[in-house]
């Protein structure tokens, strides 16, 4: 595996054999869950394991179908928190971008990295990164 993507992908909290996964997807394009676990040498339940993790991150993204084809997202820099915004504590019906600075109530203080698709976001803490909900009715 190529050192500097390994290291990106450390900081994003992957494992090694998450990292395999995710590269995989990212080199071939669409892909099953048994065609991954082929491409990258693991037993298929591991590989649907990985998937699951990544995709509640919001790094692979599920298409319907059968079998289900996986997709890899591509994992954007680490966004500074705006130090001009004010922490805010998370609420699920709240609006948030990339740079807010967010204070929730079990994960600590943590900074939006950006979309992770409709209603939801990636957010960073400290070492870990996060999907969470937003901009949902009360």
């Amino acid at each position: 595996m190529d050192e500097r993507a390994q290291k990106l992908l450390t900081q994003y909290g992957l494992t090694d054999r998450e990292s395999l996964v995710y590269l995989s997807l990212l080199a071939n394009g669409r892909q099953s869950a048994g065609e991954i676990a082929k491409a990258v040498q693991i037993r298929r339940m591991e590989a649907y394991r990985i998937i699951k993790k990544l995709a509640d991150s919001g790094v692979v993204i599920a298409a319907p179908g059968n079998p289900v084809k996986y997709t890899g997202e591509p994992i954007e820099q680490v966004v500074e928190g705006d130090p001009t915004r004010p922490i805010r504590s998370y609420n699920v019906s709240d609006s948030y971008r990339a740079g807010d600075r967010i204070a929730h109530p079990k994960l600590g203080a943590g900074v939006v990295q950006g979309s992770a698709g409709p209603g939801k976001i990636r957010v960073r803490f400290d070492e870990r990164q996060s999907v969470l909900v937003h901009e949902r009715s009360a």
